[in-house]
C-alpha cells in the first residue's frame, strides 16, 4: 500500500509575501507531514539558515520525518528532532540563554503507513480529518480544544484593536503572547511541540487505524483548518468533498476572502493575525 496525493498547498499568510511562510510540508509513498511553525515573537533570530526560526524548525522536523527510519516510533523521531535542534542552536549561536519565547517551535501532524495500519501522530494544534470507508469523519489533534481557547483569548484583545488592519501587534499584546509562549513545552501549559525541548517527545499523541477502514486523509495546519473550525464555510463531512470537487487552491481562496474582505479586523472571527500561513495535504490509500 502507498499514499496517493490528491492535492496539497502551502501558502503564506502575508498577502504581499513580505513575511516568511512558517509552515512546511512534505510527503512520499509512506509518510505525509504538515508542520506549522509558531510566528516568532523575539527581536532577533537564533538561526539564520531559512526565512525565519519558525520555518527552520518546521522544515527541519519534516525533513527528519521523511528521511529518518520510517519504522521507528514517532516519539523517538521527535526526540531526535528536538535534541538535534537544541544542539544546533546551542552550538551555532550561543544564544540558548535567550528567553523561551524566542525559541523556535512548531506543531505537526503526520500520517504514516505501518504494515496494515494507518498511523496518525502529532503535537500542537495541527489537525487531521480521517474519512472512514463508511463515510464517517474522524478528527484528530494533539490539542483538540485549542481552537476555542484561542478564540476566547483573542476575543477580548481584538475588541479594542478593531481599527487596525493588521489586527493585533500592539506592545501589550506582544507581551501577553510572549508570556504565553514562555510556558510552551512545560507542564504548566500542556502544549508540547517540535523545538528545543527533547522531553516534548513523551507527549506525542498517536492513533493507529486499520487500513481497510480508511478512505481519505486530510492533514492541515490551523491556518487551513480555520475554514471549517472557525469560519464555518464547511463542516468536517463537507470539507474533504469540497477539496475533491473544487481543488484545494479554491478552498484556500475562500479562506483568504473571509480574512481579507469579510473580517479583516478579526472582530467577527477573533484571531491574532489577519491571515495565517496555511497548509494542507489530501491523500488516499492506494496500491
Amino acid at each position: 500500500m502507498k499514499f496517493n496525493i490528491i492535492d496539497h498547498i502551502r501558502e503564506a499568510g502575508s498577502a504581499d509575501n513580505t513575511k516568511p511562510n512558517d509552515d512546511w510540508i512534505g510527503f512520499d509513498d509512506r509518510v505525509a507531514v504538515v508542520a506549522d511553525g509558531a510566528t516568532g515573537l523575539a527581536d532577533e533570530r537564533l538561526v539564520n539558515e531559512t526565512d525565519s526560526d519558525a520555518q527552520w524548525i518546521a522544515k527541519f522536523g519534516v525533513e527528519h520525518f521523511l528521511n529518518g527510519r520510517a519504522d521507528d516510533p514517532v516519539r523517538e523521531l521527535v526526540r531526535e528532532v528536538n535534541t538535534h535542534a537544541l544542539a544546533h542552536v546551542s552550538l551555532g549561536t550561543n544564544k540558548i540563554d535567550a528567553p523561551r519565547y524566542a525559541w523556535p517551535t512548531a506543531s505537526f501532524i503526520m500520517a504514516r503507513l505501518q504494515n496494515d495500519l494507518l498511523e496518525i501522530s502529532g503535537l500542537g494544534d495541527c489537525v487531521a480529518y480521517i474519512e472512514m470507508s463508511d463515510g464517517y469523519i474522524e478528527r484528530f489533534s494533539a490539542l483538540p480544544n485549542n481552537r476555542e481557547r484561542e478564540r476566547i483569548s483573542a476575543q477580548g484583545d481584538v475588541s479594542h484593536n478593531a481599527q487596525h488592519k493588521e489586527v493585533i501587534r500592539s506592545p501589550e499584546i506582544i507581551a501577553k503572547l510572549r508570556q504565553k509562549r514562555n510556558l510552551s513545552n512545560t507542564p504548566a501549559s500542556g502544549v508540547w511541540t517540535l523545538g528545543l525541548v527533547p522531553e516534548a517527545a513523551d507527549h506525542v499523541l498517536t492513533v493507529a487505524l486499520p487500513l481497510p477502514e480508511i478512505k481519505t486523509v486530510l492533514l492541515m495546519s490551523d491556518g487551513f483548518s480555520a475554514v471549517s473550525e472557525s469560519y464555518n464555510l464547511y463542516n468536517q463531512d463537507g470539507l474533504i468533498e469540497a477539496i475533491r470537487t473544487k481543488g484545494i487552491a479554491q478552498i484556500q481562496a475562500e479562506i483568504r476572502r473571509v480574512e481579507r474582505l469579510i473580517d479583516p479586523t478579526a472582530v467577527q472571527f477573533p484571531r491574532y493575525k489577519q491571515s495565517d500561513d496555511s497548509s494542507a495535504i489530501l491523500l488516499e490509500i492506494g496500491k
